[in-house]
């Protein structure tokens, strides 16, 4: 036991430290990426450890106990033997397919290194064809349709629109619960939002985004209504992928360039449910006071506006208490009136001069004021300290990342006026923000495991050898994410950024045993690589194997909400399945390049 403990410590410190190298920077990733995977990285990283603990105590003390010389014969054995000695003989027929082919490669360097440079280029072709976005759509079961009619429209007109698109979509079987709420909290009476919940995903042929696109059609040509969806609670959709902000000081500017954003933006195939935050069309009265007829009956401003206030909300003219309450007396026009202007404007306030016999008439106010019917904005956002539009959007077969592509070739083409800019914001800033953190993690992580397998193996040119299994991994990744239909989202980002710590384990077990080999056996490189391959094969294909269908449920998965982490376990799978091919041949002969380089060199300066 403690032979094979020592044979190992090595290559299982090395592995250990590796994925703690790439799971810890994962965790303190900045942004909306570090908040999904703080406790994942640190669990990873503790529990690996804590592994490695077990491993060099536990672990052999288990073997010394249960472990158990083999039978000497098939016969005297138990059948879980005997089904072990039939794989064991098997797995033989394996290894020495798996030597030919590893002597033949060893014999032929120059090729291996012709294939390795294809498989970089497929690679970088692989990963082009890979369309992004923030986050993987989640089928949860429902979603949310939001409502807008024109400003202006009454709660009866907001509450009959929306019945009766309650009453198409309850016709539908697979519907099984509709909540609708109109109007209340900051919203105003002419929005709602009807929550639909349907049936489970493996009672219904159609995703949630395909329901939603029948929906958008279905009533896209309602008189005065827009319509936009979202995600229900539990998905990661419950903000449109798309968003922008105008900034900019003049509120006319900046709604003239939304508008024309937005027409550009209609052109895109796949943009759909364009709306902007601050609507123009909010209709107004606006009353302005003659001062001079005011003046001629003792008025001011402030007197006709507090007449038409009093018209409109009431005033309290006097309290009185019955049983210690007191109770307000509001006198106000009749609630019917103040509904129709030209009615309002018939209300009396009294002059604050006499007249010729000595009395205070009584003044319509439609003599004292002038009134305009105007269209004026709802509401005046700030963004950055500055006055802002926002222009929302929701996708429908077209990712987010060649979403983004083709609407910043549309924004030099407005032709912004000095002082005016378009930013982007939500997922559209988090994606941007995603990719800027992956690459920071990526470079850290390859440099923390090229600093702990440089001082593990004691040399600085070995730990290229072992990293060169990083980008085989990469086309697997690529091909596992295209095959399944998946693609780079900040999952499967995660998932190459595992890889990292993953992969680097089969370069580890053959370089580890091959630098035992010629330092304490004296074999030649050949041999040691041979021996290297042979004993190492079964440890590498168990935990690889291993690993690899320990992904399986996550990347193949049809449950509710499973199509969001789904690209993780794809992409690791995928890496997983070409780096464990092509790392127990491409690994061997890197060694053995470096070791006759070396060799090569140590000769030159013993000649000098």
């Amino acid at each position: 036991m403690e032979k094979a403990s020592d044979e190992i410590s090595l290559a299982v410190t090395a592995t250990t430290l590796t994925i703690v190298a790439v799971f810890l920077p994962v965790a303190f990733m900045p942004g909306i990426i570090g908040q999904y995977f703080l406790q994942f990285g640190i669990t990873v990283s503790f529990a690996v450890l804590v592994s490695l603990f077990v491993a060099f105590t536990y672990t052999p003390m288990m073997a010394s106990r249960w472990l158990k010389p083999q039978p000497k014969s098939l016969k005297e054995s138990r059948m879980l033997n005997r089904l072990a000695w039939k794989f064991n003989h098997g797995f033989k027929f394996f290894t020495k397919g798996y030597l030919r082919v590893l002597e033949w490669a060893l014999f032929h360097k120059k090729i291996m290194m012709l294939l390795a440079g294809g498989i970089m280029a497929l690679t970088l072709y692989f990963f082009k064809q890979l369309g992004s976005e923030f986050a993987p759509i989640t089928d949860v079961g429902q979603f949310i349709m939001r409502v807008s009619l024109d400003p202006g429209a009454s709660l009866e007109e907001t509450s009959a629109t929306v019945w009766k698109i309650e009453q198409d979509i309850a016709r539908n079987p697979q519907v099984k619960k509709i909540f609708t709420s109109v109007g209340g909290g900051d919203h105003p009476v002419t929005h709602a939002e009807i929550t639909v919940i349907m049936v489970d995903k493996s009672e219904r042929e159609k995703s949630i985004r395909e329901i939603e696109n029948e929906y958008r059609q279905k009533f896209k040509d309602l008189p005065g209504v827009q319509l936009s969806f979202l995600g229900g609670i539990g998905s990661n959709d419950e903000q449109k992928p798309i968003e922008y902000h105008i900034k900019g000081e003049n509120i006319d500017t900046l709604e003239r360039i939304a508008n024309e954003f937005i027409l550009r933006l209609k052109q895109i195939d796949g943009i759909v449910d364009l709306h902007k935050d601050v609507q123009n069309s909010q209709p107004e009265y606006r009353v302005f006071v003659d001062r001079d007829k005011a003046s001629i009956f003792g008025l001011s401003p402030f007197g006709v506006g507090s007449a038409i206030r009093t018209a409109l909300s009431g005033t309290v003219a006097a309290e009185f208490d019955v049983k210690d309450e007191r109770i307000d007396v509001l006198v106000q026009v009749d609630p019917a009136l103040a509904q129709n202007m030209d009615e309002l404007l018939r209300v009396k306030t009294r002059a604050g001069v006499p007249d010729k016999s000595g009395n205070f008439p009584l003044i319509p106010l439609s003599e004292l004021t002038k009134v305009e019917k105007a269209f004026t904005l709802s509401q005046i956002n700030r963004y950055d300290h500055q006055n802002s539009i926002e222009v929302s959007a929701n996708l429908y077969g077209l990712l987010s990342g060649d979403a983004l592509a083709l609407i910043k070739e549309q924004i030099p083409l407005l032709n912004l006026p000095q002082g005016y800019e378009i930013t982007v914001g939500g997922q559209t800033e988090s994606q941007e923000q995603s990719m800027v953190a992956f690459v920071a993690v990526m470079l850290f992580s390859i440099l923390f495991v090229y600093m702990i397998l440089a001082s593990l193996f004691r040399s600085y040119s070995q730990p290229f050898i072992i990293m060169f299994s990083l980008p085989l991994a990469l086309l697997g990744a690529c091909l596992g994410l295209i095959i399944a239909g998946s693609s780079l989202s900040i999952m499967a980002m995660i998932g190459l950024v595992m890889l990292l710590g993953l992969v680097t384990k089969n370069a580890i077990l053959l370089v580890n045993y091959a630098n035992q080999m010629q330092r304490k056996e004296n074999k030649s490189c050949l041999e040691a690589l041979l021996l290297a391959g042979k004993v190492r094969l079964k440890p590498i294909m168990m935990t690889s194997l291993a690993m690899i269908f320990g992904m399986i449920p996550i990347a193949f998965s049809v449950s509710e909400g499973s199509s969001f982490r789904a690209p993780m376990g794809q992409a690791v799978m995928g890496g997983l399945i070409s780096s464990t091919i092509f790392t127990l041949l491409f690994i061997p002969v890197l060694y053995m390049m470096l070791d006759n380089f070396l060799n090569r060199k140590k000769q030159k300066a013993d000649r000098q």
